[in-house]
């Protein structure tokens, strides 16, 4: 059903909108202001933003009774190629970073989470590809029928 994804985006919404209040709070003065932390932070609510947007854009399909189409398979594999590109792209900001030493340990604490947004990416990218082979194979079946 459509309306898990539509709370699914709703609440991926909700995080980036919370991850932007933090940044803008950061920026105003309270908390950590180190200019590492914000491009961490705004990379991150980057990522966030375009994930709901896409799986709007699933859930708009599946509303349509557009389920098993070429389009869906592209999306999901777009959703793991952002959260893929997020863990090197934040390890390359703590990298041009790492000589301030004054958000080492925020930043360090976050680099394994880079990895982990690289493997849970590539994994979503090969749930998109196999997605992608059960939709040829579903046509295919249409046309022997």
């Amino acid at each position: 059903d459509a309306s898990y994804l539509n709370n699914a985006t709703w609440t991926s919404f909700i995080f980036a909108f919370g991850k932007l209040m933090i940044v803008s709070s950061r920026i105003n003065g309270s908390g950590t202001w180190a200019p590492e932390v914000i491009c961490f932070d705004i990379c991150q609510t980057i990522v966030l933003f375009v994930c709901a947007i896409l799986i709007g854009c699933i859930a708009y399909n599946i509303k349509r009774n557009r389920i098993f189409v070429k389009a869906n398979a592209n999306l999901i594999k777009a959703i793991g190629f952002v959260i893929g590109i997020s863990g090197p792209l934040s390890y390359l900001i703590i990298s041009h970073f790492i000589e301030s030493t004054t958000s080492l340990s925020y930043l360090s604490d976050n680099l394994t989470n880079g990895y982990s947004f690289t493997v849970i990416g590539i994994f979503i990218t090969a749930i998109g590809y196999m997605f992608q082979i059960a939709i040829r194979m579903k046509e295919e079946q249409d046309l022997t029928i």
